[in-house]
């Protein structure tokens, strides 16, 4: 496509913004694994509660998967949706 005076536009170079860090990458597997393994099995405190907690549950597993299959989430993010999981194990 070129624009009024025949001349075509130029696109600007496409730049990848991911991390370069390794360390951080492995850390991100590793949590992102623990919280798929909380997010898979509901706690006893769920199987056996009242419906007011398997809600609750429900709820914070769902931000949860959120968080997991995003490939954006920061390890801030992940430590803070396994510390929510967690919760429902006291």
């Amino acid at each position: 496509m070129t624009d009024l005076f025949g001349a075509e536009p130029q696109r600007a170079q496409f730049k990848d913004i991911r991390n370069t860090r390794d360390s951080v990458a492995e850390e991100k597997a590793v949590l992102a694994l623990e919280l798929g393994s909380l997010i898979n099995k509901p706690p006893k405190a769920v199987i056996n509660g009242s419906v007011q907690v398997t809600r609750a549950w429900r709820e914070a597993r769902e931000k949860a998967a959120k968080v997991v299959k995003s490939s954006r989430s920061s390890v801030n993010d992940l430590r803070s949706a396994i510390s929510s999981m967690q919760a429902f194990d006291k």
